[in-house]
């Protein structure tokens, strides 16, 4: 329950930090609310510590980014053994948390392609780099002396034989809910998450597919957005970040998803809990504004901490 607590604490600074006020709120009410959440919020598993540890590395990437667009290359530095940390805890806590490693690669990989050829930014963003590795390492092995012997293949193994073992263990003792192929497990996925009838929709409709419209049309925003910030201003924004989050979470769920059992939903839940909450303070932000332009100065923002 302190995780769970906790989650929703960093989730409410990490919308409030990538898109204002309605964000945060809706967001947070969302998930607060969403059946999967409630139920394993408050049982003694590591779901919602993994869910925590997420929320974490995407708060401090965002105060990392935030640092070295500003060259403040101190804070970047200070921040990188933070997020090294923040992962480190994640992966341990759950063997699914490796998205926020991959997470990780994938920012700073493309955050280094855009600054390539400019050594005033790509050296700082190289050491930082340095810096995280360094950290995950440290802390990781330190947590995981059994590693020590022979670090890097036991570090593969860990994911490589818990798959097998899931495999011939899980799905062959619980052949009710096994999922024997990757379109199945799609399948199951959209069902679940985004239909009407499944069984972590946020919006419990009979027939009308609300979760689906809402996510999609929240995609559509968000990745447009995106594509907008690395192409023409050549940043990583938040809606970058959530995107990448995103897509990285729901799609190894997919891969991963060897029984369907309910608390292996939880972080593909909040990632579409997340779309739809973008979806709902977009539009709430755009009907205000048109019912009363200019008054709401203070206490709706946009992207960036902007006021509207």
């Amino acid at each position: 329950m302190v995780f769970a607590l906790g989650s929703f604490v960093l989730l409410l600074f990490l919308t409030y930090r990538i898109k204002g006020t309605l964000f945060a709120i809706t967001s947070t009410l969302l998930l607060g609310t969403n059946s999967l959440m409630l139920v394993y919020g408050k049982r003694a598993m590591t779901d919602s510590m993994q869910l925590f540890f997420f929320f974490l590395t995407l708060l401090l990437m965002t105060v990392f980014l935030q640092a070295h667009e500003r060259k403040n290359s101190s804070r970047a530095n200070w921040v990188g053994v933070a997020i090294g940390a923040s992962a480190a805890l994640g992966v341990g806590v759950k063997i699914s948390g490796i998205f926020n490693v991959l997470f990780m690669i994938i920012v700073c990989m493309t955050l280094a392609a855009m600054k390539y050829g400019n050594k005033e930014t790509l050296i700082p963003l190289v050491k930082s780099a340095v810096i995280i590795a360094s950290t995950f390492m440290i802390l990781f092995y330190a947590l995981h002396p059994y590693l020590y012997h022979d670090p890097l293949r036991n570090f593969v193994g860990m994911f490589s034989d818990r798959l097998i073992a899931s495999e011939q263990a899980n799905m062959l003792a619980f052949p009710g809910t096994a999922v024997h192929s990757r379109l199945k497990a799609a399948q199951l996925v959209l069902k679940n998450t985004l239909l009407p009838g499944g069984e972590y929709v946020n919006f419990r409709l009979r027939l009308f597919p609300l979760d689906l419209i809402l996510f999609s049309w929240g995609f559509v925003q968000m990745g447009t957005l995106a594509v907008r910030d690395l192409r023409q201003k050549k940043i990583i924004s938040g809606d970058v970040m959530l995107i990448t989050w995103v897509v990285l979470v729901t799609t190894g769920l997919i891969f991963y998803l060897q029984n369907n059992w309910d608390r292996y939903y939880l972080p593909s839940v909040a990632a579409v809990t997340l779309v739809e909450a973008y979806a709902i303070s977009t539009l709430l932000n755009k009907l205000v504004n048109r019912i009363s332009p200019g008054k709401t100065k203070g206490y709706l923002q946009q992207p960036g901490g902007k006021q509207t």
